[in-house]
């Protein structure tokens, strides 16, 4: 039986290239058929069901449980399944064309076609929702943390949404790219999951084309929504954290806690016989401190993990200069210099909280300077002008400090 033209203009040239690859390889493999359609399981990167059936109008209806099939209805593995089913069992049967007969013979008036289309709408998805929407037990989601990918980005985090099944013994085995239709995605039986997928999928753009519809699962997090999409996905305890990319991803927690603060530290330190300060930095909330090199991951955009767990910290520009000291800015001086590198310090051009040892002797106030100008009578001048020095201070709460062309 040639397949109606009608039929074959409902699948775009590429779909049909790609579906006559599947259908010679052998690929498609029908599990039943009758006079009211086909059904068939064809092997692309999974095993997709693929439904043709005859529908009320006397059109054919194509089914997938693939993504782009879920989303279109025609696919490559309905195709194939069309082709592999003209040339073996046979395609449904066929209605005659519009405007000719109608189940009693005489001349269809048209409003019947009509009606039974009404009824193809109302069960043209119910045989794919039940397929897309049962989620196994023996199946759930992971979230996958790719700290390696994400460290060649400065636009977020690289998330992969995958799944795991468990083995004969019960357990769960390695995580594998998900490969589900969104149906399935958005009704998983976990609330956490729904919302992260939601979350990543967003809704469908004008122009048809919907973001995550593809079988890649592969998301950037921005650092806008760690604090919302990415805490949903490690609250659901199924997160991991790839540091390498063939390292074995281990379980992350969130800190539920307040963000921490950056900031800088001048220690104190020997070297032999030599006493130095070096420049360090740390990760402080309260009386809780973290070295800047204790994090095994740090993110732009606040976010470090220390021991399987992830800190949110306030990354108001002061990513770059930990990720220095963590790498390669190194700054250590003698003890006789260590005030003046204080002193370098408070003239960065950002403010920065900044740690001080109490040997130094100095004392870091946060108030805002008051200007005094201070007058006095001062030597005459030539043919005894008179003339007045003014001595500008700029006063710290009690501290009183003198203006230099330096400092200005």
């Amino acid at each position: 039986m040639a397949i109606p033209l009608e039929t074959i203009r409902l699948f775009p040239p590429h779909i049909r290239e790609r579906g006559d690859r599947y259908f010679h390889a052998g690929r498609v493999a029908i599990t039943a058929s009758d006079e009211q359609g086909v059904q068939a399981v064809v092997r692309g990167s999974d095993d997709y069901r693929v439904r043709i059936r005859l529908l009320r109008s006397g059109a054919l209806g194509f089914e997938c449980t693939c993504p782009f099939g879920r989303e279109n209805g025609w696919c490559k593995h309905a195709w194939a399944t069309l082709l592999e089913a003209d040339g073996s069992v046979g395609l449904p049967g066929l209605a005659p064309p519009a405007g000719t007969e109608g189940h009693n013979g005489a001349e269809d008036p048209g409003w019947q076609t009509q009606v039974r289309r009404l009824g193809d709408l109302l069960d043209a998805t119910s045989h794919l929702d039940d397929m897309g929407k049962r989620w196994p037990a023996t199946r759930r989601i992971v979230y996958i943390l790719d700290v390696h990918a994400s460290s060649y980005r400065t636009d977020g985090l690289v998330v992969e949404v995958a799944q795991q099944r468990t083995g004969p013994d019960g357990e769960w085995l390695d995580p594998v790219p998900l490969r589900v239709n969104q149906a399935t995605w958005l009704n998983a039986p976990d609330m956490l999951d729904r919302e992260v997928a939601q979350m990543l999928l967003g809704t469908r753009p004008e122009d048809g084309f919907a973001p995550g519809g593809g079988s890649a699962r592969r998301y950037i997090v921005r650092a806008a929504a760690f604090d919302t999409t990415l805490r949903r996905m490690v609250e659901t305890g199924r997160a991991r954290l790839r540091v390498l990319p063939d390292s074995a991803p281990t379980t992350v927690s969130w800190d539920p806690g307040a963000p921490w603060s950056f900031r800088l530290r001048v220690v104190h330190a020997k070297k032999g016989r030599r006493e130095v300060y070096e420049l360090d930095g740390a990760f402080a909330r309260g009386d809780e401190l973290h070295d800047v090199h204790e994090p095994a991951v740090l993110m732009r955009g606040g976010l470090f993990v220390i021991h399987g767990c992830i800190h949110r910290f306030v990354d108001d520009h002061v990513f770059d200069v930990a990720y220095a000291l963590r790498t390669a800015l190194s700054v250590r001086v003698p003890r006789r210099e260590a005030v003046s590198l204080v002193a370098e310090l408070f003239k960065l051009p950002r403010r920065l909280d900044i740690e001080i040892p109490p040997e130094l002797g100095l004392v870091h106030v946060q108030e805002s300077p008051v200007p005094c100008l201070a007058l006095r009578d001062a030597i005459p001048g030539p043919g005894g002008t008179r003339r007045v020095d003014g001595r500008l201070t700029f006063a710290y709460g009690p501290t009183e400090v003198p203006w230099t062309s330096e400092a200005a």
